[in-house]
């Protein structure tokens, strides 16, 4: 998962695609808000409302594991 691989000297390079997703998922405040995705999309100039939600979804997916870990080191 590229997210995973962030800061790594191997990391893919970020797609526009990905940097238009982790875009809208700071737009919504790091939630999904499923009734705002097409206005932010919209407002970005996304056209595929379907691939935003799911990059979204794997970009909400990767924070919730990350908080999920740094919870079991506490």
């Amino acid at each position: 998962m590229w997210l995973e691989m962030q800061g790594r000297k191997d990391a893919p390079a970020t797609t526009a695609e990905d940097y238009l997703a982790v875009k809208a998922w700071g737009m919504m405040s790091g939630t999904m808000e499923w009734p705002s995705i097409p206005i932010i999309a919209d407002i970005l100039g996304y056209d595929d409302i379907e691939a935003l939600s799911s990059d979204m979804l794997t970009i909400r997916d990767h924070v919730e594991r990350m908080q999920q870990l740094k919870a079991k080191h506490r």
